[in-house]
């Protein structure tokens, strides 16, 4: 609370008049007075405290209304406030006007969010656009003194990124003109009666106006909705300024680099500020530039491009605009050639890095200049949590994440690896952003695919990927695929499982393919809780998703097949590899194939249609491979048929599904075990034999308590009679063990107390040849 003064007192008091500028009494006050008053009104805002009622005006009038005792309010004298700041800025006195304007900006950052009660969805410090435009206007010209310009840069920074200028695109471009134009004086911005930091500050808070307003632009485009008409006019204004910009921005990154990390220059190596390799003015500006560069380094790379895309689009006659393919703005900002990438992705983790270790010239120039002096990946990873840092270096990941970059190589393995560090050390907050997790997501993705895509190679067999490496990466994916939202969900599971089913097919280890099959079970698991708990999931973009998977199984299947069918009847690594491959994703088919099944449950009936038609997909794909002439594939399928069942049994009370399904594929069934009795039996064949019969055995005991009991035994009898038939036609050592496995699962049949009035009424169904062979 501040001193307790009406409104007529504080107008006319001698608190006023101390400063010296419109009242007689004042004029003979003392130079270092006249500072000192201003320095105290400077801190004014700071030192009422933290409470709300001095900066909302609604809440402090509620206050000033229900108080028994006089109390003061500083939002109750905003206007006041604003214009004693103004007149200190314009004053005749060179060493208060930069006061003047600080305090300006102080105000600004006080008031800034604060509501007015008279006109809803406006901002209090609107109402005094004037005196501050007219403030920055005296002080950003290169006539103004050194002090005063720096501070009126950062004052029009603060205006142009606050609601201030909103609606008013006049305004707006002259104050962005204003503070554009010293670009062409940069070089000219020295002042010989000052010390080199002077100068050195000037440059900088220029260039982090420049950068603070680019990345404000950015921040309203995300939200297109509400992103002002006037903001846009800035944009092909910074593309036009990109070339310098950019030179002058990476230019303070690199001297930022040179003074805060230690290293020493090169041989070559000149500063880009002046004076700046000084140990005394570096110490001067050190906190300006530990305040700034993070947000530099957000601007620089903020819709950048590598420098090599656009040449390769001109070598190639490719007319297609780069702008909009790319970027958000539309407009290409800065481009980067490849140290420069590596430069400004090392600084990024420096600033993640920065006060958790103590690391040498060597290993910052390794960060820095991407040599491989030091590995900085792996569990030994520590990061300091600085919110803002934190924020700004997500961004600038992202920004350099870009399909380009990946295109044309600037961005490698290793360097995803470490940002895949960084995202699974970050704070779980960050996964409630959206555009984190999307950008996670698809580096994720995109790593996953082109680690593999290299494994394929064989000329690259040596650049297999490592077994941590793999595992750190799916660990690492399976955390993000859990924490999507609930509308991105269904699409971000399947890019990972499109993506991993590639990679299963291009795996070469049985180490590499257990781990993604692992992986793909825990997406699998995700999907289906969002399919049950998620019940108002539209029905056309389920349908979608599901479509597209089943699709992707299949052609997978038949790629698997494809190569089965190659390797012939090799008992290599290679072929092993390959039917293994070929289980899982007959396994993901028969899963599908549940899911649908329980989706259609509640859906109309017209939407059950839909789903049929991809529960007839997965069904079809069964029946294929089980006609296949290759005995391996139906090897393959009768196994996980079986392995399916027989969990579906120990695991699960309602075997609706699985009665149904197997219902459609009994003829598949039928067919095969007929086509092998028909022809001479082999080893493979007669195993193959004994599992249909199994399959056909655990079907028969799935179907107990079920209208479809006795069709189930008949289906299972009819099977036996096939087998004991085929001695007839090709009696070999093989078919004789297989009918005395089927013997015995006949006994097991019998022992059953329920199925004993089943078999007798089947047996009453069929003819005398067929009982007496069964009787055998």
């Amino acid at each position: 609370m501040i001193a307790r003064y009406d409104a007529k007192e504080f107008q006319s008091s001698t608190y006023v008049s101390t400063l010296g500028f419109n009242f007689e009494r004042g004029k003979n006050l003392r130079y270092r007075t006249r500072i000192f008053a201003a320095e105290c009104l400077s801190h004014l805002p700071t030192a009422v405290g933290d409470n709300p009622a001095h900066f909302d005006l609604s809440l402090a009038r509620k206050k000033l209304a229900s108080a028994h005792t006089s109390q003061d309010w500083l939002v109750l004298h905003l206007q006041d406030l604003v214009s004693l700041a103004y007149q200190i800025s314009t004053s005749q006195f060179e060493g208060l006007q930069p006061l003047g304007i600080e305090l300006l900006c102080t105000i600004i950052v006080k008031f800034e969010m604060t509501q007015d009660p008279e006109l809803p969805e406006h901002f209090l410090v609107e109402q005094y656009q004037a005196q501050l435009v007219s403030a920055v206007r005296s002080s950003v010209n290169l006539s103004s003194s050194p002090l005063l310009l720096e501070v009126g840069l950062k004052l029009a920074a603060k205006i142009l990124i606050s609601s201030i200028l909103t609606g008013d695109r006049i305004a707006l471009q002259r104050m962005f003109s204003s503070i554009s134009h010293l670009l062409d004086e940069f070089k000219d911005l020295y002042y010989p009666s000052f010390a080199e930091w002077v100068a050195c500050k000037i440059k900088i808070r220029l260039l982090t106006a420049h950068a603070s307003i680019k990345c404000h632009v950015y921040m309203l485009m995300m939200d297109r909705k509400n992103l002002p008409n006037e903001f846009l006019q800035l944009v092909p204004l910074f593309s036009q300024l990109s070339s310098i910009l950019g030179k002058y921005w990476i230019s303070v990154l690199k001297d930022y680099c040179f003074i805060s990390f230690g290293l020493q220059s090169k041989s070559h190596y000149k500063p880009f500020l002046e004076g700046i390799q000084s140990l005394l003015v570096s110490t001067k500006v050190r906190a300006c530039l530990d305040e700034v560069c993070p947000l530099i380094l957000q601007a620089y790379v903020l819709d950048a491009l590598p420098l090599e895309l656009e040449m390769e689009k001109q070598s190639q006659h490719d007319t297609k605009d780069l702008s909009k393919t790319f970027l958000r703005s539309g407009y290409i900002m800065v481009r980067l050639d490849v140290r420069e990438f590596h430069f400004v992705w090392g600084l990024t983790l420096l600033f993640l890095f920065r006060g958790k270790h103590s690391m040498s010239s060597s290993h910052v120039a390794a960060l820095l200049y991407h040599t491989k002096a030091e590995n900085i990946g792996g569990d030994s990873l520590e990061i300091t949590f600085d919110e803002r840092i934190y924020e700004i270096s997500l961004l600038v990941f992202q920004a350099l994440s870009r399909e380009a970059f990946f295109h044309l190589g600037y961005l490698t393995s290793e360097i995803c690896q470490e940002l895949l560090q960084i995202v699974h050390f970050c704070p779980h907050d960050y996964f409630e952003m959206n555009d984190f997790i999307s950008m996670a997501s698809e580096l994720c993705i995109k790593y996953l695919y082109r680690i593999f895509q290299r494994d394929s190679n064989t000329a690259l067999s040596q650049h297999q990927p490592c077994e941590d490496d793999l595992t750190s990466l799916l660990l690492i994916s399976e955390k993000i695929a859990k924490k999507q939202d609930r509308i991105k969900i269904p699409k971000v599971l399947l890019s990972f499982l499109m993506v991993s089913y590639e990679c299963i097919r291009k795996s070469s280890t049985n180490s590499h393919l257990s781990k993604l099959v692992n992986f793909l079970q825990s997406i699998f698991h995700l999907m289906q809780k969002h399919f049950e708990d998620d019940p108002d999931f539209l029905t056309d973009n389920a349908f979608a998703v599901l479509r597209t998977w089943v699709t992707v199984v299949i052609h997978a299947c038949q790629d698997c097949k494809r190569k089965i069918n190659i390797f012939g009847m090799k008992n290599n690594n290679s072929s092993k590899l390959m039917t293994k491959k070929l289980a899982f994703f007959l396994e993901e088919a028969v899963s599908i194939a549940s899911l649908v099944h329980e989706k259609q449950v509640h859906c109309c009936i017209n939407d059950k249609m839909m789903f049929l038609s991809l529960y007839k997909l997965c069904i079809q794909c069964i029946g294929m491979n089980l006609s296949d002439i290759n005995v391996q594939v139906q090897a393959v399928v009768v196994h996980v048929l079986k392995n399916t069942i027989q969990k579906e049994t120990s695991t699960s009370k309602d075997h609706s599904f699985f009665l149904f399904f197997m219902g459609e594929i009994l003829s598949d069934i039928f067919g095969l075990i007929q086509k092998i009795v028909m022809e001479q039996m082999s080893w493979e064949s007669a195993a193959i034999l004994d599992e249909c019969l199994k399959c056909l055995f655990i079907f028969h005991t799935l179907s107990q308590g079920s209208d479809s009991v006795n069709y189930a035994l008949n289906v299972l009898l009819e099977a036996i009679f096939m087998v004991f038939n085929a001695s007839d036609v090709f009696p070999s050592h093989e078919l004789l063990q297989t009918k005395n496995a089927t013997m015995v699962l006949v006994s097991h049949l019998v022992q059953i107390p329920s199925s004993a009035i089943q078999i007798k009424e089947v047996l009453l169904s069929m003819s005398m040849m067929q009982r007496q062979r069964l009787q055998v």
